[in-house]
């Protein structure tokens, strides 16, 4: 029996084993592991000697390995935490591994910690005010010693809101500092990660010349979203477009090109061109800050090198595997991040899905230029199409929202990314020469971009652009799954198009929100102030919803609750009275397009004649 893509199926068993982990809460010690582990082990090899592939007592290894690689993972942040350093002093020594700039302040990541009087960290994160007492700031490499207070990272206290703890336990952080002081403890620096980082800061500043400060260039070109504005990342994400801003697996491709490509075209062999190629990509996925989506790219695009030099088929859902193996062992933690399962979905969608919504080109091959082309596009299509099914739950279960009119953008604006990141990287080139030479090249990228706001502007205005639908339960991404994929496989593969269809149809109308039964209350926790949500299958009412320590409440806590219960629309807001504590999420809401209506608002008499009612009508 041959098993098609084992590296992916082994995978498979690894994320499994993990999950069962993670989610399942299985403590499993080394008794218990070998019990587990010899069962199906025996049980696969008598499998195997009928003539079964070895996968089969492969595959238990891998699903123990990630069991156990998962425990492993929660018992050093269960030892973290132990150390209870939330809300105290502490004095911590670490190495610089990553620099940037936020705000006022200077964020550091330091790994390798140690905790004076205390015991170590895996990283801890740090805040340094900008322009401090020390001449200069540290370079990435150094040893450094800080004090201040530390904290956890918040948690998601509400349904709907984001998750700050779990997202840095992906990046194996639990504890910040805002550092009062610190100081050197050698000079030492990693000559390479240094060099990069300073390059990085003095290109941005080059882009800020250019750009001015819209900050759009630095997001694309350098993975810097520190100056994009906020209107402008909403005004992507909106329209599903918002993975254009950020380094992906589309940058890399076009380094990739660059590079690897542009060598193969002068006579350089395979070895030296991947040997090249393979080194700008580091250097670019370093310099950009090494997202897991860029991680994931990279291992993608050096297994290709590395298949063109052996002389060896490419597969790109091996890859994919391989490098999901990778990250995960990692941080297994990096299976909850959003972009990690995008990222991953979307690749999966394009290799997995997409053959079985097209003809394959061997059916339909032609010499006829209008042919090709037609053929083209349908395959176009098909990979835009599965990436969207792929990720349709995901994309709801995290933002609540989706852009119906998504695919069709991606298809007006993706090909155009490559004028923009090549317009940027060289108008930094040309500034060298004079800021006018370098404001000419980049020229064609701002004209691509004000494309992209235009077409932006034009989907907003169609019906349906963004529809609130709510977070999925996971019964309901489970069910999705099981129809899609078995009814891509049945019915994609044999053409079969109404059927397929009609299992489209029952997947997406399963992911549709659960009427609300009976009554439901939901007492948000807003900090200083109150926020209650009633509903019923016909009526939502909302009671103040405010705070006074919460400066982003509306933003951050309320609008992500409503959302994420597929609120459309409130029937009747209650107003206790005027206090900031009681209506400033309320505002927010109001103030802002926020796809929420407001269809009655209720005011007490008592209030009549106060400022903030007068605001507030």
């Amino acid at each position: 029996m041959k098993i098609k893509r084992p590296l992916l199926l082994l995978t498979g068993g690894f994320v499994l084993g993990e999950v069962l982990i993670l989610q399942g809460g299985v403590v499993l010690g080394m008794p218990m592991a070998v019990p587990v582990l010899l069962g199906p082990v025996l049980f696969s090899m008598v499998l195997s000697k009928k003539g079964r592939s070895r996968l089969f007592w492969l595959l238990p290894v891998f699903l123990l390995t990630g069991m156990l690689r998962a425990q492993w993972a929660k018992q050093s942040d269960e030892y973290e935490l132990s150390l209870g350093l939330d809300g105290g002093d502490a004095a911590v020594t670490g190495t610089v591994i990553q620099v940037r700039e936020k705000e006022k302040w200077l964020v550091l990541v330091l790994g390798d910690c140690t905790v004076e009087n205390t015991g170590k960290l895996n990283r801890m994160q740090v805040y340094l005010e900008a322009g401090g007492a020390q001449p200069e700031p540290p370079r990435i490499g150094n040893r450094i010693r800080v004090w201040g207070a530390c904290m956890l990272f918040e948690e998601a206290r509400n349904p709907g809101e984001f998750d700050y703890r779990l997202y840095y336990r992906s990046m194996k952080l639990n504890y910040r500092m805002f550092a009062s002081a610190w100081k050197p403890v050698d000079g030492r620096y990693y000559v390479c990660r240094d060099g990069l980082h300073r390059f990085g800061i003095w290109a941005g500043k080059r882009l800020e010349l250019l750009t001015g400060e819209h900050g759009i260039f630095k997001a694309m070109v350098l993975g810097d979203k520190s100056e994009l504005p906020e209107n402008i990342r909403e005004m992507y994400q909106k329209n599903g477009i918002a993975h254009l801003l950020a380094v992906s697996g589309l940058h890399l491709s076009l380094v990739s090109l660059a590079v690897y490509g542009g060598l193969r075209r002068l006579g350089a062999g395979f070895g030296t061109a991947g040997l090249a190629g393979g080194a700008a990509l580091i250097a670019y996925a370093l310099l950009t800050g090494a997202s897991p989506s860029v991680v994931r790219a990279l291992v993608m695009v050096l297994c290709g090198f590395l298949a063109a030099y052996l002389g060896r088929t490419y597969d790109l859902l091996s890859a994919l595997g391989l490098s999901a193996f990778l990250m995960l062992w990692d941080s297994p933690y990096l299976l909850y991040q959003a972009g990690v399962q995008l990222s991953f979905g979307a690749i999966f969608g394009i290799g997995g899905l997409a053959p079985c919504l097209t003809v394959p080109a061997s059916e339909s091959s032609s010499q006829k230029k209008g042919e090709r082309l037609r053929n083209a596009m349908a395959q176009s299509f098909a990979a835009s199409a599965g990436m969207q099914l792929m990720t349709l739950p995901i994309v709801l279960y995290h933002f609540f929202q989706y852009p119906l009119y998504g695919m069709f953008l991606n298809l007006l604006v993706v090909p155009l990314v490559g004028i923009v990141i090549a317009s940027g990287a060289a108008g930094i080139g040309a500034s060298g020469i004079g800021l006018a030479a370098g404001r000419f090249v980049i020229g064609s990228g701002n004209g691509v971009l004000a494309w992209y706001e235009w077409c932006c502007r034009v989907f907003e205005r169609l019906p349906g652009s963004s529809m609130i639908l709510g977070r999925p339960e996971p019964w309901q991404i489970g069910l999705y799954y099981g129809i899609l994929l078995p009814a891509l496989w049945i019915f994609g593969k044999r053409r079969r198009g109404r059927e397929l269809g009609a299992a489209l149809f029952i997947a997406v109308w399963i992911l549709l929100p659960v009427p609300c039964r009976g009554l439901e209350a939901t007492f948000l926790d807003v900090g200083q102030g109150d926020g209650i949500c009633l509903r019923t299958r016909q009526v939502t009412v909302l009671v103040d919803g405010g705070s006074t320590d919460q400066s982003s409440l509306g933003e951050s806590r309320l609008e992500p609750f409503l959302k994420s219960r597929g609120i459309r629309s409130v029937d009747y807001w209650i107003v206790s009275h005027g206090d900031q504590d009681h209506i400033s999420g309320l505002l927010y809401l109001m103030e802002k397009d926020r796809g929420i209506l407001i269809k009655n608002l209720v005011l007490p008499a008592a209030g009549v004649g106060d400022e903030a009612y007068e605001k507030l009508e």
